[in-house]
Parts: C-alpha cells; sequence; structure tokens
C-alpha cells in the first residue's frame, strides 16, 4: 500500500524540478487519486443500494480523475480537468443533498469536500467553489420544493449552515497558515541556496558556484565551438594593506573592487571571489584579445580609483592574468594557466595584464598529464 502511496504522489514529478513545480504536481496527483477512491466508492454503495444510474456516473467521474493522473504523468502539467473534476464534485454533493442520499445521510459527504477544494485550489479559487458550492445548498434548503424531494426539519437548515461554516472557516485558516508556512519555507531555501553559493563579504559567486558555471559555459563553448576566457586578478600588497591599516580595511577595499568589477561586466560573465585577495572573471563569447583589454580597463580604473578609509587614502592596484581556453585541457588545466600568467604578472613589477601563450613546461607535470 505504501509503494503505491508513493507512486501515486510521485506521478509527473519527472517533469516538475523546481519546488514550487513538485508541490503543485503532488496536489494534483492527490486531488485526483481523493476523487477517484470517492466516486468508486460512492459508485459501489450506489450499485448495491440499486442507483444504477447514480454509479455510471460516479463511474465516469472516477474514469475521468484517472485521464488526469495520465495526462499529469506525461507532461508533468497540470490541466482544466482538474476544474472540471471540482465542479462535478459538487453537482455530486447537491444532488446527495437534494435526494437525501441513502438513509438520508447524503448532506455528511459535503463536509469532506470544501477541505479538499481549498487545499487543491487555494484559497482564492478554493474559496470561489466552496461559495458556489454553499449558494446551491442554502438554494436547496430554503428554495422552492422542486429543488429538495427530500424533506429536513424546520432546525435543520440553520444549524446545518452553521456548523458548514464553522468547519470551513477553521479549514481556511488552516489551509492560510499551511500556505505562509510554505512560502517563508521557499523563501528560506532560496536564502541558504544564495548563501552556499555566493561569498558572504562581496555578494560574488563563490568558488564552488563558478566551478560549476565554467563547466557549463565549457561545454556550451565547445559545443558551439565559440571562445571562453578567463582572468585571474590579484590585489598586489594585499598583506600590507591588512598590516597596516587592518583587515576591516582590507574588508572595505573587497567589497569596493567587489563593486567594480560586478558594474564592469556583462550579463553572462560572472565574477567570482576565488581565494583571499584573487577574483576570477568567467567570459563567454570573449577572446583573448577582448579579455585583455577588459582586463586592462579594469586595471586602469583600479590604479585611479581614489580609495579612502576613514579619510586615509589607500593606493590600490591589481596584476591579471588573461588566457583563452583551448579545446584540450581540463577546467583546472586552465584555471592553473591563468594563476600562472598572473604570477608572471607580479614577477614583472605587479599592476600589469600578462596574456599571450605560455609554455607547459611553466605549469607542475601534474597539470600536463591530467589534460592530454
Amino acid at each position: 500500500m505504501r509503494t503505491l502511496i508513493d507512486r501515486v504522489f510521485s506521478n509527473g514529478l519527472s517533469h516538475a524540478p523546481q519546488p514550487e513545480a513538485i508541490h503543485h504536481v503532488g496536489v494534483a496527483n492527490m486531488f485526483n487519486a481523493v476523487t477517484m477512491v470517492f466516486c468508486l466508492s460512492l459508485a459501489f454503495f450506489d450499485w448495491m443500494q440499486g442507483y444504477g444510474g447514480m454509479a455510471l456516473l460516479l463511474c465516469g467521474i472516477a474514469a475521468l480523475a484517472l485521464f488526469s493522473m495520465l495526462h499529469l504523468g506525461r507532461t508533468g502539467k497540470r490541466s482544466n480537468i482538474n476544474l472540471l473534476l471540482a465542479l462535478a464534485l459538487i453537482g455530486v454533493d447537491w444532488w446527495l443533498m437534494a435526494t437525501g442520499g441513502v438513509a438520508g445521510m447524503g448532506h455528511l459527504w459535503v463536509f469532506s469536500l470544501p477541505p479538499l477544494l481549498l487545499f487543491t485550489f487555494g484559497l482564492r479559487r478554493g474559496g470561489m467553489l466552496v461559495a458556489l458550492l454553499v449558494f446551491g445548498i442554502i438554494c436547496i434548503l430554503y428554495g422552492p420544493e422542486e429543488l429538495s424531494p427530500f424533506e429536513y426539519g424546520d432546525s435543520f437548515a440553520p444549524r446545518y449552515l452553521l456548523a458548514l461554516t464553522a468547519s470551513i472557516s477553521l479549514v481556511s485558516v488552516a489551509e492560510a497558515a499551511r500556505r505562509h508556512s510554505e512560502r517563508r519555507l521557499l523563501a528560506l531555501t532560496h536564502q541558504l541556496a544564495f548563501c552556499a553559493r555566493s561569498d558572504p563579504l562581496t555578494g560574488l559567486a563563490n568558488r564552488r558556484s563558478l566551478c560549476e558555471r565554467f563547466e557549463q559555459e565549457r561545454q556550451r563553448s565547445l559545443r558551439n565551438n565559440t571562445p571562453l576566457s578567463l582572468i585571474l586578478c590579484d590585489i598586489d600588497h594585499f598583506k600590507t594593506i591588512n598590516d597596516t591599516h587592518g583587515h576591516e580595511c582590507g574588508d572595505y577595499v573587497l567589497r569596493k573592487l567587489a563593486d567594480m568589477l560586478r558594474t564592469n561586466m556583462r550579463a553572462q560573465d560572472t565574477v567570482c571571489r576565488w581565494g583571499g585577495e584573487e577574483f576570477l572573471l568567467l567570459l563567454p563569447d570573449t577572446d583573448e584579445k577582448g579579455a585583455t583589454r577588459l582586463a586592462e580597463k579594469l586595471r586602469t580604473l583600479t590604479e585611479s580609483y581614489p580609495f579612502s578609509y576613514h579619510g586615509i587614502p589607500i593606493r590600490v592596484t591589481l596584476c591579471f592574468g588573461v588566457h583563452q581556453c583551448s579545446r584540450e585541457g581540463h577546467t583546472d588545466y586552465h584555471i592553473r594557466k591563468a594563476d600562472r600568467k598572473l604570477y608572471m604578472a607580479k614577477e614583472q613589477g605587479r599592476n600589469r595584464v600578462v596574456s599571450g601563450d605560455i609554455p607547459d613546461i611553466l605549469l607542475p607535470p601534474g597539470y600536463i598529464e591530467e589534460a592530454d
């Protein structure tokens, strides 16, 4: 039984990767399954009592629910069949209310429908369907005798409507609280996901996020035969800034640089805080010449930017290593290439950009073997 329930509620989830979509698919599965079980059960009892016509109608509604589940499993999308099923169930409840059902107990089935409608369709659409249900019941109880062949006592109608209203109110409050908790949980989930993929100091992507994006862009570059370049930059003498002015000053410099880099990048580019004072820039559809121009622009902007911490001017410069990824080699290999060029920029006096080809002999043998 548990396996069957799991299969029912997982129907169509392969098409719904997002949490919101997973919730909607699960709710639709629940509504279809409950509708089918309810209609088949009621059809069986009606058939046993000799109500063959009503039993066939309920079997038709159950078949419609089954078709909705099959459609959901094939496409992963909800259809208007659920709304049609809801209207059919409302009609069944009206019929049970008007005729009294078996042994005059038909009015009890009405209480099961409002929670199902509110949970499936939400407070707005579900509330409209519940209002339609209650309106029909009021017409049956207080309308002409032709609408209700079954006779209820004089005190039944107000007491029944009061009990139904109380039940609907409690269910509405519970559904509102559930949806509020769900929204807060989704917001917290998104916040945690953002924190796991971003640097808390600068707000830039972190190393993990950059590696995932790098792999995606690299596959796209190989597939479309488009250039892909890296820029690895490092703050010159950053330890001196920390030692002279304190780590808070160092944090100030990092945040300002992050804002500058973010402002001067395209929407498709990715800026990452790679290490303590290192930043890695991923540039899709950019060759090494274009990446070198960008690096030189960023170097000039940084050199001329008036960094000032509590009125104390601070001179900040950057070294850049620019590398265009070839078709050979893996991710670490190309990052190491950019890192080696960054090291060469520091060796040549800092505050400069180094690009172009460098021999693999300058790289550790392990990286060369793995790339080959």
